[in-house]
């Protein structure tokens, strides 16, 4: 104090200015500093997460303050120029419909139990923004190596394109019912639930052809428009059962948590009696009955379920107007399976199982690189019997497992003596079962195998189907990862049917997304199925995914996905599935990718390990 009295007397300043003057530059010092520091962790910060910028972000602290946000986000929530990060968390946290996500801290409560290598992706939220639902997914990760704290990067990915593409293709525009496509998709997801009997009903209106020659087919199906538009506000909130247009004249019921089949024929009862109300409408004006085929899961398998309902809609149509029949495979379906199993033990024991191939054809090296292994049952007295009569049957046994360690030797044995060939870059798709992925050795068990003969891994692709890939996250990444880090490929099945988004695609080891046929068909017609796999081509080399199409029948539908840019092809335009031998011989007739020489059969000794032809 002495010293302040001395300068203030000095220079004559008033001491309490002086004193003032000092506490003030101290004060900026210690803000100046406090800001420098703030702008050097920022910096850090954004830094660890620098691979978020070009998508909508926020940065989350270890106790759950948001730090950071991007311009991007704000403009995806329409946040106006002026908005806070308090805006922002508002609005992210708004979730629509799902009572687990209320908070970032219910987020990291997710994160903390189902983060893979600190990285955690939910797929199909909705949140609102301006008043409007939007589609996303989001990807969290953490990172607290480099600096003291734990941070949060949560970025959102938007998937409302995607979701508007899905209603189109689940949609079915002349009704604005759900679609056969979602039928079948909504009956696999049933299926794949534990505990779920549920049914399936086709409704026909009789004498339809009738209704068409007499008052045209615009009015005709004006009045299956008007029935489709009545029951929809009429059972809009029911929890009993589904409605979906399967094609002018045929509407299905997914009748869900039944315990019998009685069950199904009460709600089928008031159906009749509402139907007969709609008959008396000015929208209708004509007299139309309706008959009726049910068939109950899972007394009847999923993949029969829907051609067995329409088995006894045949048999209903025929007994006259207005009934309804029940498919009588219910009770025989047990007793033919108890037989086939037998069978089935005894086909492997005798070498009745062969391996067919169908050709994939890659579009750029204009050649035929590889294949899918099919199995085909070689019976007998019954002949070819193809996998879908037995294998759903034998899926959940441990059988399986032995049926599928066949189909990887046999597949090993025959690359072996391709490879002896000088086709030493061909590719078998194999397919998984969800029995054999629930092993935790089949990676073990393969690359026994592919040591054994000697197999590059790189000429294997494992095939999985969207049920496997949605188990359990954590489990199905863990799983794949170990067959990734062998050199073998991972391909997602039928993309597109199902749930399946990119986000879910990205968090998996996958180098291809193969496109179901039901989109590829119809393509050169269909300009929704168009625009779908255009961006699923699209979204999948962003990713750097590569794309199969299966079901390519024709060169219209080559030239529009060579256009597309998709990069393999499958289909009976290429050649259908077939013995080894002929799909050797397809080789030899239509030649192989540039960097392949095929040589003239070599006699190989079995105990070699080679075999020279496995089917013929």
């Amino acid at each position: 104090m002495d010293y302040l009295e001395y300068v203030a007397n000095t220079y004559g300043i008033d001491l309490l200015l002086l004193i003032a003057f000092i506490m003030m530059a101290i004060l900026y010092l210690f803000q100046y500093f406090k800001s420098t520091l703030l702008l050097r962790k920022e910096k850090q910060i954004k830094e660890i997460f620098s691979w978020m910028t070009n998508e909508p972000y926020v940065i989350f602290s270890d106790d759950l303050k948001a730090q950071y946000f991007n311009q991007e986000i704000k403009s995806f929530l329409d946040i106006s120029h002026s908005g806070t990060i308090k805006n922002v968390t508002k609005k992210i946290f708004k979730f629509e419909d799902d009572p687990n996500l209320k908070s970032f801290s219910d987020l990291i409560s997710i994160y903390s139990k189902k983060a893979v290598a600190g990285k955690l992706y939910l797929s199909n939220i909705t949140i609102k923004a301006n008043g409007k639902n939007k589609h996303i997914d989001i990807r969290i990760v953490s990172d607290n190596k480099r600096v003291k704290n734990k941070y949060y990067g949560l970025t959102i990915i938007n998937q409302s394109e995607m979701h508007e593409l899905a209603k189109l293709h689940y949609h079915d525009v002349a009704t604005g019912l759900p679609n056969r496509y979602k039928a079948v998709a909504d009956i696999n997801k049933f299926a794949n639930a534990k505990n779920n009997k549920f049914a399936v009903a086709i409704l026909s209106i009789d004498n339809y052809l009738s209704l068409v020659s007499t008052v045209g087919y615009r009015k005709a199906l004006n009045v299956t428009s008007a029935l489709a538009s009545y029951f929809s506000k009429k059972y809009a909130d029911s929890d009993k059962f589904q409605i979906y247009s399967m094609s002018d004249n045929h509407f299905m019921l997914l009748i869900k948590n039944i315990n019998s089949k009685d069950d199904a024929l009460l709600i089928l009862k008031e159906i009749k009696h509402n139907f007969d109300d709609f008959v008396n409408t000015k929208e209708c004006n004509h007299h139309l009955t309706f008959s009726t085929g049910i068939s109950v899961h899972p007394e009847t398998l999923s993949e029969n379920i829907l051609s067995e309902a329409y088995g006894a809609l045949f048999k209903a149509s025929k007994g006259g107007g207005g009934q309804v029949a029940v498919s009588e495979q219910l009770i025989k379906k047990k007793k033919i399976n108890s037989i086939e199993y037998n069978e089935i033990k005894k086909a492997l024991i005798d070498g009745q199982f062969i391996m067919f191939y169908q050709p994939l054809y890659d579009i750029k090296k204009r050649a035929i690189v590889g294949a899918e292994a099919l199995l085909r049952w070689m019976h007998p007295q019954k002949g070819v019997i193809f996998p879908d009569s037995y294998l759903p049957m034998i899926e959940k046994t441990s059988f399986m497992e032995s049926l599928g360690d066949y189909v990887i030797e046999k597949v090993a044995k025959q690359l072996a003596m391709w490879n002896s060939l000088g086709l030493k870059h061909m590719q078998i798709a194999i397919n998984l079962s969800l029995r054999e992925f629930e092993t935790s050795d089949y990676h073990q068990k393969l690359k026994g195998l592919l040591d054994k003969y000697k197999i590059s891994p790189s000429q294997i692709k494992v095939e999985i189907t969207e049920n496997i890939a949605m188990v359990d996250e954590a489990y199905t990444t863990t799983q794949l990862n170990k067959l990734r880090e062998m050199g073998v490929e991972i391909s997602l099945d039928d993309f597109g049917t199902g749930y399946s988004s990119f986000s879910m695609v990205e968090s998996l080891p996958i180098n291809t997304v193969k496109i179901d046929k039901s989109f590829i068909l119809d393509l050169p017609v269909n300009e929704e199925h168009q625009t779908m796999v255009k961006a699923i081509i699209d979204m999948a080399h962003s990713m750097k995914i590569k794309v199969i199409a299966e079901g390519v029948e024709n060169q219209n539908i080559i030239d529009i996905l060579e256009n597309y840019g998709c990069d393999y092809l499958q289909g009976y335009h290429f050649g259908k599935a077939m013995p080894a031998i002929k799909f050797q011989n397809l080789i030899k007739e239509k030649g192989v990718a540039p960097e392949e020489t095929f040589k003239d059969s070599i006699q190989f000794d079995d105990n070699s390990g080679i075999i020279q032809v496995l089917d013929t």
